[in-house]
């Protein structure tokens, strides 16, 4: 998995079984903008002005067509008291949760839903939230073990 983050956006990246890469980029756009067509090569490349030529090559050399997905997420801090055995689903990421914390599903469910926030990818400071993330999750995961 590839993380190449900045600004409020970023590349993110994985491998299929196949060989195949799949790429995704991301970046903070107002709501009007994600509604218009637009030539994606061409936005992507001027979006992401001066980053690195090994990263841009991604969007250069894609050989297959783009597709625009706007992800929209919750207000940043938008809270809201846990109520025990409910939250927002998003089955592989809960599944792990769950098996990460088989006899409490309450820690489960509240680490998985911290996880939810797009401000650890998409932020000013990006990629410190996200490093701090995997740091505590390492920590935790070595707790379990130990």
């Amino acid at each position: 998995m590839l993380f190449a983050l900045g600004q409020d956006q970023g590349f993110l990246a994985h491998r299929e079984t196949d060989g195949s890469l799949h790429v995704y980029a991301g970046l903070r756009v107002p709501e009007n903008r994600t509604r218009r067509r637009i030539d994606t090569r061409t936005a992507l490349l001027t979006a992401f002005d001066g980053w690195d030529e090994s990263l841009l090559r991604l969007v250069h050399e894609a050989d297959s067509g783009f597709t625009p997905r706007p992800v929209h997420a919750l207000p940043t801090g938008l809270t809201w008291d846990r109520v025990p055995g409910v939250t927002l689903l998003d089955g592989a990421e809960l599944a792990r949760a769950l098996l990460e914390h088989p006899d409490d599903s309450e820690t489960a469910l509240a680490g998985y839903e911290a996880a939810r926030n797009l401000d650890l990818i998409f932020c000013a400071d990006s990629p410190a939230p996200l490093v701090e993330q995997f740091a505590i999750h390492a920590a935790t995961a070595a707790g379990a073990r130990a």
